[in-house]
Formats: structure tokens, C-alpha cells, sequence
């Protein structure tokens, strides 16, 4: 088991690397599609649960994800809490994956991956009643990836991109998933399966175009 997680949180690529001894490797993966997930009232969950039902809970949660993750080749890069951090379109972990995923453009199967988790964990009832909500930021850019850190080694993705996408979940409404201007404009070209509305938001200083996604029903690519 714990073989499988190092596979899932560090591609072969990466892990051949660090046995070989190189430290600090940075790999530049051209464009790729950034998916940040956060679990909304977050604090308020981990006050009506008491230590291993709210690990119980989480384990279900991310879990799941996990599981989606594989289903859409999205890579897993990390969960810190009430968020999870994926990526799709990551050179050094789609030579891993098997062909017959590949066939949609990574953005496409990162908002596919999104639809798929918020139905998931909005199927979560909370103690109180209430079904579980995320809100969820995607954005696609460059970026690099690298393992950091020498002590306790890191893979992790860096760029602005991944900040574009911090941006577009700190602006989700719960329950909503937001994309990016340069988003909507890739699934507009690419599918037709995805409703969008235009929402406007305040981020690193200046006014940006964004849009709420959501899976069209009835329709097929």
C-alpha cells in the first residue's frame, strides 16, 4: 500500500531521479490545466468531529478523489488540510498513463474530473444534515515541476499558473466550479458538453474574466 502511494504522489520519471541522487530536479511541462479543490466550511467540520471521524470523513473524501483522479488522468500533487491540489497535462506523469485516457485535451478531462468530484461530494450528508460542498478554481498555463527540499523532498508544481488557479477558487461561490478566461476559451474550441456563466473577479490587482462551469446534461461530445 505504501508502494502505491509514492506511485501516486511521485510519477517514475521523478522517482528515478532521487535514487539517482539528483536533488532540486525542475522540468519545464509546457501547458498544462492546474485544478485547485477546497472543502467549504472547513473549520466548522472539524469542530462537530472528533479526531477519527473527521480522519474517517477526509480518508472518504479524498479517497474518492483520488480514485477520480485515475479515472480522468489527472494527476494527484497534493492535500494540505481542506485543500487538494491536481494537475492535468503534466509531461512527466502522462507517459505513465494508459493511451486510451489521452484521447481529450487535458483541460477538457480536469473539468470533466471537477464535475465528477463536486457530484461526489455534494452525495456526502454531514452530521448536521447538511451535504457536503466544494469550490473548486481551474486554470491553464506553464508550468514547471520539480521535487524541492532535501530534508524532506517535495514533488510539487510551480508558476504562475498555479496561482491563477488559487485565484479562481478563492472567488467560487461553495457548491461552484470557476475556470479562467484562457479555460473557457480551450473548452469552447474543444467540446460542447460544458455551460458556462461569465462572472468577474478582483485578483492580483486588477479585474479578470472568469466563468462558472457545468456539466450540460443530455449532451455528448
Amino acid at each position: 500500500k505504501l508502494k502505491g502511494i509514492i506511485n501516486i504522489l511521485v510519477p517514475t520519471i521523478v522517482r528515478s531521479k532521487i535514487q539517482e541522487g539528483k536533488k532540486n530536479f525542475t522540468d519545464s511541462q509546457g501547458e498544462v490545466t492546474v485544478v485547485i479543490i477546497e472543502l467549504c466550511e472547513y473549520d466548522k467540520i472539524c469542530q462537530k468531529y472528533n479526531g477519527k471521524d473527521l480522519l474517517d470523513l477526509l480518508d472518504k473524501v479524498y479517497d474518492g478523489i483520488d480514485n477520480y483522479c485515475e479515472q480522468y488522468a489527472v494527476q494527484k500533487l497534493e492535500t494540505v488540510g481542506r485543500t487538494y491540489v491536481a494537475c492535468g497535462g503534466l509531461k512527466v506523469c502522462e507517459s505513465e498513463v494508459d493511451p486510451r485516457l489521452l484521447g481529450n485535451h487535458h483541460t477538457v478531462r480536469v473539468s470533466d474530473f471537477a464535475c465528477s468530484v463536486s457530484s461526489f461530494i455534494n452525495s456526502i450528508t454531514l452530521k448536521d444534515g447538511k451535504k457536503m460542498k466544494i469550490r473548486v478554481g481551474i486554470h491553464i498555463g506553464e508550468a514547471v515541476v520539480g521535487i524541492l527540499g532535501d530534508t524532506k523532498p517535495q514533488f510539487s508544481l510551480i508558476g504562475q499558473t498555479l496561482y491563477r488557479a488559487q485565484d479562481c477558487v478563492q472567488h467560487a461561490a461553495p457548491g461552484k466550479i470557476l475556470i479562467s478566461q484562457q479555460c473557457y476559451f480551450t473548452l469552447k474550441s474543444k467540446v460542447n458538453n460544458f455551460g458556462f456563466n461569465e462572472q468577474k473577479i478582483e485578483a492580483s490587482g486588477q479585474t479578470q474574466t472568469c466563468f462558472t462551469l457545468h456539466k450540460r446534461k443530455n449532451m455528448k461530445r
